[in-house]
Formats: structure tokens, C-alpha cells, sequence
């Protein structure tokens, strides 16, 4: 068996800049809170991941799951 050796850049310009604009938002949030940031960084994050992503027009759950989230007050509601 042979195995192929490819190299790979780490550094990406214009991936890094789509991540880095990612945690702005987290980062913008996050100083807004300033105290007790730490009990609110779960909800943030959650916000972040639920919210539709502009380049794929999907939210990230549904790209990672692949299904729709559905919310606890949604379960109150489906017949």
C-alpha cells in the first residue's frame, strides 16, 4: 500500500477571515454582557449557531444534523 503525502497550507487567508468575522459577533455580544460573562457564553454561542448563516442560507444545526431545530415551545404547539 502506498500512501500519498499532501501538503496543506495552514494558513488561509480568506477562511480565517470568514472565522475571524464569526467571533466578532461572539466577541461583540460577549462586552456587551461585560460581568458574569461566563454564565451567559452558552446562550451566545447557542444564538450564534441558530442563526442563518448568509453565505449557505442555512443555520448551522440543520448543516450539522441535517434537521430542522425544533424549539421546546415549539413541542407545545405541533398536533
Amino acid at each position: 500500500m502506498e500512501i500519498q503525502k499532501i501538503q496543506v497550507l495552514a494558513y488561509n487567508l480568506k477562511a480565517n477571515g470568514i472565522i475571524k468575522k464569526g467571533y466578532g459577533l461572539i466577541k461583540n455580544a460577549l462586552s456587551k454582557i461585560k460581568r458574569k460573562w461566563i454564565i451567559n457564553f452558552p446562550a451566545i454561542l447557542f444564538t450564534n449557531r441558530i442563526i442563518i448563516n448568509a453565505s449557505t442560507s442555512y443555520i448551522p444545526f440543520y448543516l450539522i444534523y441535517g434537521r430542522k431545530l425544533i424549539f421546546l415551545i415549539e413541542t407545545c404547539y405541533l398536533t
